[in-house]
C-alpha cells in the first residue's frame, strides 16, 4: 500500500516517489507542543531553498523533510487539529487516520526511539539513520549545521569554542549561559542554556 504524502506548500498530493535517492529528515511528533518544530522546520525548508546550494559534498536539494504525525486515536477532534497545523507547514506529511502499519519501528528503541518528545532522525537515500535526532543539531546550529549530522554539530563547537574560551578567561568567575536568538515568523523567540 502506497501512503499518500502531502506536500502541503503547493497543495497537491505525491506519492512516496518524491522521496526517492533523498536524504529524508523524518520529524515524527504528535499533536502537541510542536508549533516551535513546525516553525523551525519551516524555516530549514527556506533555507533549504537558498544558495549556497551545496555544502560538505552533500546538496540542499537532495533533502526533504517528511511529518509523521504520531496520534494514539484518531478522532475529529485530533483531525481538525491536525488539519490546523498542516495548514500551516511548507514540507511534507503523512495524512494516515489509522495506526501507522511501521510504529512498531518507530517507537523501537534499538531503532527510531520515539516516544513522547518528537524527534527528527535523518535518513540516508539508503535508508540508513545518520542522525538518531538532528533536531538537536538544528536547535543549536539552524541552517549552519547542514547536512545535520552529529559531526556536523561537533565541529561547529569546536570552531567557536575559541571564543567562549576568551570570554570565560577575560572574566573570571563568569556564569556563562548562552541565549541564542531566533526570528521565526511568529516573533523573536529566546533559547537559554
Amino acid at each position: 500500500m502506497i501512503y499518500v504524502v502531502f506536500f502541503i506548500f503547493l497543495c497537491h498530493k505525491q506519492g512516496i516517489e518524491v522521496f526517492r535517492l533523498k536524504h529524508v529528515l523524518l520529524f515524527i511528533s504528535g499533536l502537541d507542543s510542536v508549533e516551535d518544530e513546525i516553525s523551525l522546520l519551516n524555516s530549514m525548508y527556506d533555507r533549504l531553498q537558498e544558495d549556497p546550494k551545496e555544502a560538505k559534498g552533500f546538496k540542499k536539494e537532495d533533502f526533504k523533510i517528511l511529518w509523521i504525525p504520531i496520534v494514539e486515536e484518531w478522532n475529529e477532534g485530533s483531525r481538525e487539529h491536525f488539519k490546523a497545523l498542516k495548514s500551516g507547514i511548507k514540507f511534507y506529511a503523512v495524512e494516515y487516520f489509522n495506526e501507522l502499519p511501521g510504529l512498531k519501528i518507530i517507537k523501537d528503541r534499538e531503532r527510531l526511539n520515539f516516544e513522547i518528545q518528537p524527534i527528527a532522525p535523518l535518513l540516508s537515500p539508503r535508508g540508513a539513520i545518520m542522525n538518531e535526532n538532528a533536531l538537536e543539531v538544528i536547535f543549536e546550529w539552524g541552517i549552519e549545521a547542514f547536512p545535520f549530522r552529529k559531526i556536523d554539530g561537533e565541529e561547529l563547537t569546536l570552531k567557536w569554542k575559541w571564543l567562549w574560551d576568551l570570554i570565560l578567561k577575560a572574566t573570571p568567575g563568569l556564569q556563562v549561559h548562552y541565549i541564542f536568538h531566533f526570528v521565526s515568523k511568529m516573533g523573536l523567540k529566546k533559547h537559554l542554556l
